[in-house]
């Protein structure tokens, strides 16, 4: 499958590849891009794909409000859509993109295909600024402190547990910016992606079963309180389209066949 990068209106960069069938759209985790899909796009359905990079990363601009609303990201999304000219599409939210994929169902549902989400964050469910845990402040506490390539070269071995993988999982986290972190951080905490996905259940939810980040446990009782189907990559950990990016892939392919 080959695939290039682009930008759409917005500005919005993304990475595409041509196919027949549904579109599928790839959301990405909050510490990723678009691009880090790249070495498992051989390996998903041949459809046409289209992988974003959220507001605030790579070259996409970031959204008007420092602490943007979900429904502000789920907007987004759709104008995102409008401008590659899809109308509905299958999503596949990886981590904090799962919370997009939430924010989207209960926004747009009518424009929803079927939801694949891997390794999915839950959000802390939290409207209120004022209120938001602390550990919805630590990632851009750090990143402030640390900078971008400290930051990414002190937290990406943990998000892998194939090591190898790690300098892909970095490079890819080095090009944070601040703006794209303080709107992934509002988006994590007010998300509820269990609430939101009451009405729209994923299909499956696939997981690395050395997943630091977010437990294999959490996402088998994510999936089990969905109805959804669990997967469980063996040797992976938080990032498997990186670690490996072929079971990642056929995964997807056997869920969105």
């Amino acid at each position: 499958m080959q695939a290039r990068e682009i930008i759409l209106p917005g500005p919005v960069s993304a990475i595409a590849a041509e196919g027949e069938g549904p579109p599928l759209v790839l959301l990405h985790g909050i510490g990723s891009s678009g691009r880090g899909f790249a070495p498992a796009l051989p390996f998903l359905p041949r459809r046409r794909i289209l992988a974003p990079d959220m507001p605030g990363y790579g070259g996409s601009a970031p959204l008007a409000a420092e602490f943007p609303a979900p429904d502000d990201f789920a907007d987004w999304l759709a104008a995102v859509l409008d401008s590659a000219g899809i109308g509905r599409a299958d999503l596949l939210g990886h981590s904090l993109g799962g919370v997009m994929v939430a924010a989207f169902a209960r926004r747009h549902p009518h424009r929803l295909g079927r939801i694949v989400l891997s390794a999915p964050a839950r959000g802390y469910a939290v409207a209120d600024r004022q209120e938001w845990p602390p550990g919805a402040w630590k990632r851009l506490r750090d990143f402030e402190a640390m900078g971008a390539e400290a930051y990414a070269a002190a937290r990406a071995p943990r998000l892998v547990h194939r090591q190898e993988a790690a300098e892909a999982v970095r490079a890819e986290m080095a090009r944070l910016t601040r703006a794209g972190l303080a709107a992934s951080t509002a988006l994590l905490a007010r998300g509820d992606t269990i609430g939101w996905l009451a009405a729209h259940p994923p299909v499956a939810v696939i997981t690395g079963d050395e997943d630091a980040i977010v437990p294999p446990d959490a996402s088998r009782a994510l999936a089990a309180h969905l109805g959804s189907r669990f997967v469980l990559l063996p040797g992976a950990g938080h990032a498997p389209y990186a670690e490996d990016p072929e079971a990642w892939g056929r995964a997807v392919s056997a869920a969105l066949p």
